[in-house]
């Protein structure tokens, strides 16, 4: 424990430094979180400051709000949410459901009973859904049930961690490294939880901005997820004699101490050397967020539980009071710079409340300027394909020129035909009155090809007639 706080305090002052020799990050410059947590009415002390700090829109990853997003950290139980992202991206691919059971082992019971790391009563023998594990996972943080989850997803528990592992490098989390599926070195699991190849003693790592590429990627793919973290209080084995019944950590949440209107999610962490930290996300009318509070307080201070909070709302304040999600375009015609151009859908983006939006037209697709970067460069921003109003009239006028020849000129060409080739047969015919005819066999041997004109004019006639009015 000594150990870990002293660790924890250098992390600290090294982190202090690099504040200071790089400057405050700040998406508002003029505030730093301090301040704006103040100006929310909220009674903090500067003991208390988070290292890291962050908010970012989860409809394409602006970041809103930012303070030393990018320092190494250590997530604490925070980590869960990865393991949770690799149990409901293996649900979505069929390969176990919500219903699937698993049944405690031995092992279990006894990772559960370990005092020092966050559990619950896991009983040997007893089957428990994924949907109970996840919400024990969530919201009491238990250890056992999180290993119990990761097995099931890979029984190799090495392996699983290389899946964290890959999955981190894949989001583009370039500051993370996973040693653990639960957050817990695996050296507290007292032999029970042995991942191989990684370091037993060694804290997983990352920093705000890969937590916050994590949260949005997982909202993306399984919104879900906020179904097993918006209430204050949940129960599981409800009517067994197994039943427990736990309080959310997320203080933020409806019902709790710090209650914030839209809050209903996701995960807490706490350790000596992380200090106290939450991701969490709420939504106000269409605009979701993402925020991240990092190393507040003093894992001596058990109260750190607490005093994450105010700082959450702050920040959470701040970016729905500045920024909105909403419908900027309609589809069809609009005017854009100065262009007219068709919108292929109406239009949606988080824009700054107290600036008009300016857009930009660019190969065929319109997005809005933003001063605000993407949390990940390689994120999709918020765009619409559209068209040039002038190249489609252009185009319009084409298939309406196609259209007249077709409707028009084609059949005047076929009745024109049809006409001579009748015209034709009479001249032929008037030319035979004039020759002598010595029999009348050979009569009828020339005037076959007269016969053919008509035949022909009159079919070309009919041809015109059809083009016409087809």
């Amino acid at each position: 424990m000594k150990k870990g706080i002293l660790v924890y305090s250098m992390m600290g002052i090294i982190s202090f430094f690099v504040l200071l020799s790089s400057g405050v990050s700040s998406a508002y410059a003029s505030e730093d979180i301090m301040t704006l947590t103040k100006n929310a009415v909220y009674n903090v002390l500067e003991v208390n400051r988070p290292v890291a700090s962050m908010v970012i829109d989860a409809h394409d990853g602006r970041i809103l709000w930012q303070e030393g997003i990018d320092l190494p950290r250590d997530p604490a139980s925070i980590s869960k949410l990865m393991t949770l992202l690799l149990v409901f991206d293996a649900i979505k691919e069929g390969k176990f459901a919500l219903d699937t059971q698993i049944t405690a082992t031995p092992k279990d019971e006894a990772i559960g009973k370990i005092y020092e790391i966050s559990n619950n009563k896991m009983t040997s023998g007893v089957n428990y859904s994924v949907r109970e594990l996840i919400t024990l996972t969530l919201v009491p943080s238990s250890n056992v049930a999180t290993i119990m989850l990761s097995r099931l997803v890979e029984s190799n528990e090495g392996l699983f961690v290389t899946k964290m592992n890959e999955k981190a490098k894949f989001l583009g989390m370039n500051q993370t490294h996973f040693y653990n599926a639960s957050g817990a070195s695996a050296v507290a699991f007292q032999g029970y939880y042995q991942p191989q190849g990684y370091e037993w003693q060694k804290n997983n790592q990352t920093s705000a901005r890969d937590l916050a590429i994590m949260t949005f990627h997982f909202l993306k793919d399984h919104p879900e997820i906020t179904e097993f973290t918006k209430e204050p209080v949940v129960t599981t084995k409800k009517g067994t004699a197994h039943e427990e019944t736990f309080e959310a950590y997320n203080h933020s949440l409806p019902g709790k101490k710090y209650a914030l209107t839209g809050v209903d999610g996701l995960k807490t962490g706490s350790s000596p050397l992380a200090a106290f930290n939450i991701v969490a996300t709420a939504k106000e009318n269409n605009t979701r967020i993402i925020g991240i509070i990092m190393g507040v307080g003093d894992w001596v201070d058990q109260d750190g539980e607490y005093y994450r909070h105010p700082f959450l709302n702050a920040i959470f304040k701040y970016a729905f009071e500045r920024y909105e999600y909403k419908k900027l375009l309609s589809a069809g015609e609009n005017e854009i710079n100065g262009q007219k151009i068709v919108l292929a859908d109406d239009f949606y983006a988080t824009v700054d409340k107290n600036q008009e939006p300016k857009y930009q037209l660019q190969n065929g697709t319109l997005q809005v300027e933003s001063n605000q970067p993407l949390v990940n460069e390689n994120l999709p921003v918020a765009q619409v394909n559209y068209h040039n109003l002038a190249m489609e009239k252009q185009n319009n006028q084409s298939k309406e020129k196609l259209s007249v020849q077709k409707q028009i000129i084609l059949p005047l060409l076929f009745l024109g035909a049809g006409i001579s080739s009748i015209s034709c047969h009479f001249l032929i015919m008037r030319f035979k009155k004039k020759q002598r005819v010595k029999t009348r066999r050979r009569h009828r041997k020339s005037s076959l090809p007269s016969f053919l004109f008509i035949f022909i004019g009159f079919l070309f006639i009919i041809v015109s007639v059809l083009l016409y009015f087809v």
